[in-house]
């Protein structure tokens, strides 16, 4: 059996070769054939289909090089930070970054009316320790964005789910479909192709939020703004000084705070503390900070509960990845 699916791969090899999908071909027949069954349950578990044989053979090599990256990055990783097989273990890092990794740079747009400075803050302030706005029914369920770039609408639906649920008393799920449609073209939004949550606050203190079940998810951008029923509760939004991890903190104390991040270090991530990224700190995704220890952030992605730690991860409160760079919050 071993021998008739070796020709299999051999064969596959030399076609992705010819037709130039592998540039450098580093992966060798008896290795491909003894991750087979690992890839096989892979593809199980995650419910994955490809066209074809050539694409699935293609498929296996990618996560070959996957796992030799994860084998990698935990050798080098502290003890804190652990990678793993999940969901993108079949995905080419350009083909992560294109999919996953679109938040768009903000514009040349005057936001200087909207930065707390370092003058404003009460030093004397005593903080709690930590924070978990999840346990105080503050967070809805962590969301899957799928195949729509809209990190951006997902995590600050977040950040107005929780002001609502800590000035009114009531947890609405508001709808990430109403930020993707309706705000596209205004405030640095483009709806499937990203955005960035400070657009979405100018446009919901303008306009309004709709909620979930009136405008539910559909994994894709409509042409048109199907439903204006929205609620309007903030005054406006606020960004934190780039870099200051303690006034997110501190603001983390009072309401989650949506964050942007240098995501790459995600793609395989299992679960414990992130510690360690690129020196280049590209801002290329956003997630909501629901709470923070005193060792890291809690923060709620949007690729579903089958990632990380439940749709979950930590990150170091030390800029760890950028965390700290570019920060914001709606106001009530």
């Amino acid at each position: 059996m071993k021998i008739v699916i070796g020709a299999c791969i051999f064969l596959i090899l030399t076609s992705l070769i010819g037709l130039g999908y592998l540039n450098n071909q580093t992966t060798s027949l008896s290795q491909l054939i003894k991750i087979k069954p690992e890839f096989d349950s892979f593809k199980n578990r995650y419910n994955l289909q490809f066209d074809n044989n050539l694409e699935e053979q293609y498929r296996l090599i990618i996560f070959h090089e996957n796992l030799k990256q994860i084998e990698q990055d935990n050798n080098e990783s502290d003890s804190g930070f652990i990678s793993g097989v999940n969901k993108f273990s079949h995905l080419t890092e350009e083909e992560f970054k294109a999919k996953y990794l679109n938040r768009r740079q903000k514009s040349a747009t005057d936001l200087k009316n909207h930065l707390i400075l370092s003058s404003q803050k009460n030093t004397n302030e005593k903080l709690p320790e930590s924070v978990d706005w999840r346990k105080k029914g503050a967070v809805s369920p962590v969301r899957d964005q799928g195949n729509c770039g809209c990190c951006y609408a997902i995590t600050s639906a977040g950040a107005l789910e929780g002001l609502y649920k800590i000035k009114i008393g009531k947890l609405e799920v508001f709808s990430p479909q109403y930020i993707i449609d309706c705000s596209k073209g205004q405030f640095d939004n483009a709806g499937c192709e990203g955005g960035t949550s400070t657009g979405v606050f100018q446009y919901v203190q303008r306009h309004g939020i709709n909620l979930e079940s009136r405008y539910p998810y559909q994994d894709k951008q409509n042409k048109k703004c199907l439903n204006k029923e929205t609620i309007s509760f903030i005054n406006g939004f606020k960004e934190i000084p780039k870099g200051d991890c303690q006034e997110i903190e501190r603001v983390l104390s009072q309401q989650p705070v949506s964050i942007s991040i240098d995501a790459r270090k995600l793609k395989n991530y299992q679960s414990g503390i992130l510690k360690q990224c690129s020196k280049k700190i590209n801002l290329d995704h956003e997630i909501l900070a629901v709470g923070y220890t005193p060792d890291y952030f809690i923060l709620k992605n949007s690729w579903g509960t089958d990632w990380g730690i439940d749709g979950y991860f930590h990150v170091a409160k030390s800029n760890t990845c950028g965390t700290c760079d570019d920060a914001a919050y709606p106001t009530f």
